[in-house]
């Protein structure tokens, strides 16, 4: 149950006991002022009021009975009183008790002699009693119920709104949606609010200070990315040069396959640095038909090295995409060095280019080992890691390129091929002038 609703239903519980115990007060009192046989005495005040003025004295009692004074002899100076009951004077004169009483009113003697010497009880009929004590009911019920209403519009209500503000800044504490929740009253509550107001501060604090780390390591990450970007890269002409002197060996094509993969991986970090602190990956335009071209004499020779047959088809004239060059040239190396570098010695890599009037087809096929049909749906996902057949870990590569193609808005699909192999396909539209 909400805490409204509890609060509520506590205020009504509350009311209803209140005016069942006032019910119970009400009756008991009347049943008492009516209880026949029992002892009645006039109070010695009301003795002393009607002595100073006997002939306008009166009392009532709920306006079920009336008391009017009398002299000994039966006659009152009130014009109002009712006549002195005979029966009451006879039952006085044989009863040892200075009282009478019954369920139509009664008599008691308080002295032998003036207008206050006895006082007569009538009381009203059984319907006007009922009358009253209905009325009495229906007035304190009614007021509790205003009592309810009023604790509820001015108590509960205030009381659930500030609890509500409080709730819902502490389900935004953190972000930017929070709202500052000191309100100046100094009760717990306001105590409580206090606590979620520094409490925020600090987590922003926090977040502030890990944001400004973050933004420094990638700045370092990208600094030390690009400064060894051309030392990696001279490293692999040499070994190029050398294998080329000393002819193809097992050690020459080990450290040509290190240098290529440190020299992408480098790449790479340099590139995810520059998407995770937004680069625009759609800010120029690239000719696919040169980045495939370039990277087609590239990867046919590490392929040599390799022992693994590179082809590359491309089309006549330029491909024109809405991408950056950099970027769309890191991401279709990413997948024909994926493939070169976990194929199977001896094995096939095929680069083909396709365009139409208004979109492109770029497929990257190889007749490696692949991967398993439960591990293909990973593929597009940044924390993919492939099985033992891949040795090294694809998941930087392959998760730069799944971004680059998904922000410069292209497909890609990963595809198994029969009887071996993987085949990626990349498509999307050309550039076109708005």
């Amino acid at each position: 149950m909400k805490l409204r609703a509890r609060l509520l239903s506590g205020a009504v519980l509350t009311a209803l006991l209140a005016i069942g115990v006032v019910i119970i007060s009400v009756d008991r009192t009347i049943s008492t002022i009516l209880q026949l046989g029992a002892p009645w005495v006039v109070p010695q005040e009301n003795i002393d009021v009607c002595e100073r003025n006997p002939a306008e004295w009166s009392a009532g009692v709920f306006n079920i009975a009336r008391i009017y004074a009398y002299y000994p002899d039966g006659t009152s100076e009130n014009p109002f009183a009712p006549p002195l009951n005979p029966t009451y004077l006879r039952m006085l004169e044989i009863r040892r008790e200075p009282w009478v009483r019954d369920r139509h009113g009664g008599l008691v003697r308080v002295s032998e002699a003036g207008p206050c010497a006895m006082f007569q009880l009538q009381t009203s009929p059984p319907p006007v009693q009922q009358a009253v004590r209905w009325s009495l009911m229906i007035g304190a019920a009614l007021s509790m119920l205003v009592v309810t209403l009023f604790t509820q519009l001015f108590a509960i209500n205030p009381l659930l709104v500030r609890l509500a503000r409080v709730q819902r800044g502490a389900r935004a504490i953190g972000s930017g949606d929070y709202v500052n929740q000191e309100d100046g009253t100094g009760d717990a509550l306001s105590e409580i609010a206090t606590v979620l107001d520094r409490s925020n501060d600090r987590i922003l604090a926090d977040r502030q200070e890990l944001v400004l780390r973050q933004q420094a390591l990638e700045r370092h990450l990208a600094e030390i990315a690009h400064d060894l970007r051309t030392p990696l890269a001279s490293l692999l002409l040499a070994l190029q040069e050398v294998s080329a002197e000393v002819g193809d060996s097992e050690a020459t094509r080990r450290a040509l396959g290190d240098a290529a993969y440190v020299t992408s991986l480098v790449d790479n970090l340099h590139e995810a640095t520059r998407l995770r602190r937004g680069a625009s990956v759609t800010a120029g335009q690239a000719d696919l038909h040169i980045i495939v071209e370039r990277l087609g004499a590239r990867f046919v020779a590490l392929g040599r090295h390799q022992e693994r047959a590179v082809a590359v088809a491309i089309p006549e004239g330029p491909v024109i995409v809405g991408c950056t060059p950099s970027f769309a040239e890191r991401a279709i190396a990413n997948l024909v060095h994926n493939a070169i570098s976990h194929g199977q010695e001896g094995g096939n890599v095929a680069v083909i280019l396709e365009r139409t009037d208004e979109a492109f087809s770029l497929v990257v096929m190889d007749d490696g080992p692949g991967v398993s049909e439960d591990k293909l749906a990973d593929l597009s996902a940044a924390t993919f890691r492939a099985d033992a057949a891949r040795q090294r870990s694809t998941g930087l590569g392959l998760a730069i390129t799944n971004e680059i193609v998904r922000r410069a808005g292209w497909s890609i699909d990963y595809a198994l091929l029969e009887p071996s192999g993987l085949k990626i396909t990349i498509e999307g539209a050309l550039f076109t002038l708005p």
